[in-house]
C-alpha cells in the first residue's frame, strides 16, 4: 500500500501493463499450439491428412510432406513450398500469409530458383513492408514448432478467413486491498478464445517422409 501511495512511478499501471504483455504472449502461443482446454485451440492442434479439400473430412487440416524427416529435400527443396501454396484455393490467395519460426525462415531464405539463381525469399526493404515468399507475406511466429521430424513448422493460408478469435476487449482488473492486508492484490482476467472455422483456408507443411 505504501509503495502504491509513495512511488513516483505509477506502480499499478506498470504492473497491469506487464500482465497484459504476459497475457498477449500466452495468447499467441495458444493460437498456434493450444489444446482448447481452458485456452484457445491452436491451428496445429487439429488432425491432419494429405487428402484434398473435396474428400477430406471437416475438422481435418491438409498437410504437404517435405519428403524428408526433419528437413527439406536435398534436390529442389523449394518445390514443396510451391506445392503447398498451390493446395490453397485461389479465392484465399489475396490475403494469404506464411507463418514459420525463425529457424525455418533462415533455411528458406537461402533457397534459389534453378534457372535465374534468384532467391525466392524477398526481404521487405521498406518500413512496414514484410518479407515475401513466392509473392506472399511472411510472419515469423516463434510459437510455431521448431524444425524436427514430423513437425508442422510452416503454415500457409488466409488466417483471417480460416481462424476466428473471440476476444473480450481489455483486461478485467480487480484491486483487492483486504485479502492480503497490508498488501494489495490485483486479480487480472482476460477472456479470449480461438478456433479454426474454415479448414480449406489453412495448409500445413510437415517435415516428414509422407
Amino acid at each position: 500500500q505504501k509503495l502504491l501511495e509513495d512511488a513516483i512511478l505509477n506502480v499499478e499501471e506498470w504492473l497491469i501493463n506487464k500482465v497484459a504483455s504476459k497475457f498477449a504472449r500466452a495468447e499467441n502461443n495458444a493460437f498456434i499450439v493450444g489444446d482448447g482446454v481452458g485456452m484457445p485451440r491452436g491451428i496445429i492442434a487439429y488432425p491432419t491428412a494429405t487428402t484434398d479439400d473435396a474428400t477430406r473430412n471437416w475438422g481435418v487440416l491438409q498437410y504437404v510432406p517435405t519428403g524428408v524427416a526433419g528437413g527439406f529435400a536435398a534436390t529442389n527443396p523449394a518445390d514443396v513450398l510451391h506445392t503447398l501454396s498451390n493446395k490453397l484455393k485461389v479465392g484465399y490467395h489475396p490475403e494469404a500469409t506464411w507463418i514459420m519460426p525463425r529457424g525455418v525462415a533462415d533455411t528458406i531464405r537461402k533457397f534459389k530458383e534453378n534457372t535465374t539463381n534468384a532467391y525466392i525469399w524477398q526481404p521487405g526493404l521498406q518500413e512496414g513492408r514484410p518479407a515475401t515468399l513466392l509473392g506472399f507475406p511472411v510472419v515469423l511466429g516463434e510459437d510455431m514448432p521448431t524444425l524436427a521430424s514430423g513437425s508442422l513448422s510452416v503454415a500457409f493460408g488466409n488466417f483471417r478467413e480460416g481462424y476466428t478469435i473471440v476476444d473480450r476487449t481489455g483486461l478485467s482488473v480487480l484491486r483487492d486491498p483486504y485479502t492480503g492486508a497490508p498488501f494489495i492484490k490485483f486479480r487480472c482476467i482476460k477472456r479470449t478464445g480461438g478456433d479454426v472455422v474454415n479448414f480449406e483456408a489453412i495448409k500445413l507443411l510437415s517435415f516428414s517422409v509422407s
